[in-house]
């Protein structure tokens, strides 16, 4: 009686999931109708992206994002200026500790070690 019916679960299930598939192959079939893309993936570098290949081709005619691009890529730039500035003042003034720090730790005078 077990046996019987693990095979009527087992047939049941390949019965199934073979209709499953059917659909979900439609379902991709219907989804890939009447699409168009004016762009050619074949034209994409090896190590470029879909993604960066379509914005790359969009942006290539209009001025607008053209104009934007330009604004951020300028953006970014003064980031990076401004983030090597800041490093620089952080490490100049943690140098200024450490060698006022080493100066103080070397004062031989016992009056002027309790000033500092």
């Amino acid at each position: 009686m077990i046996k019987k019916l693990i095979n009527a679960a087992f047939i049941f299930l390949i019965v199934s999931c073979s209709d499953g598939k059917t659909d979900g192959t439609q379902m991709v079939e219907k989804a890939a109708e009447n699409t168009e893309s004016d762009f050619p993936i074949k034209r994409l570098r090896n190590t470029q992206d879909i993604l960066d290949g379509i914005y790359t081709e969009y942006i290539k005619n209009n001025k607008d994002m053209q104009s934007l691009d330009s604004k951020i890529a300028d953006i970014q730039n003064d980031k990076h200026q401004i983030m090597k500035i800041y490093n620089d003042v952080i490490v100049n003034s943690e140098n200024y500790y450490e060698i006022a720090e080493y100066r103080a730790k070397s004062i031989r005078d016992s009056v002027l070690k309790k000033k500092y």
